[in-house]
């Protein structure tokens, strides 16, 4: 029972860290929207050049393909971290729920071997003893 106790924490606890570490990169990409930043800047000083007209040409068109590439990844990459954080917590709960279990488990098997057993095991007049009820002492 407890070698089973040790390697379900042992599992939970490996697919948590992996969990952890996903969520921690994907935060990581998120938090590094500089490359988005440096296009949107670039795609404003285009925009709004002096002494210059303002033309739709091939880099204009790549800059706002690249605008709109880098906003649908940081999309993509905000829905990823959220299922992440979800299984995460599913993890958490699943972990808990089997912790809770193998408490109520451990608490029956207290009862069964010590309760029980013990009194399968005593002499037939000692348990007629444990079954007679008690009575207040005068």
């Amino acid at each position: 029972m407890w070698s089973q106790f040790i390697a379900v924490n042992a599992a939970f606890a490996a697919r948590i860290r992996e969990v952890t570490d996903v969520r921690n990169g994907l935060q990581a990409q998120l938090q590094g929207a500089a490359p988005m930043k440096v296009a949107l800047t670039r795609l404003e000083k285009r925009a709004r050049r002096q002494d210059m007209e303002s033309c739709n040409d091939t880099p204009m068109i790549a800059l706002q393909r690249e605008v709109a590439d880098l906003r649908e990844s940081l999309s993509s990459l905000a829905h990823r971290l959220k299922s992440v954080e979800s299984a995460l917590i599913k993890l958490h709960s699943n972990r808990d729920k089997l912790e809770s279990d193998i408490r109520v488990k451990e608490n029956s098997l207290l009862i069964d071997v010590k309760r029980c057993m013990a009194m399968r095991k005593a002499p037939r007049g000692a348990q007629q003893l444990l079954m007679q009820p008690r009575r207040a002492m005068p």
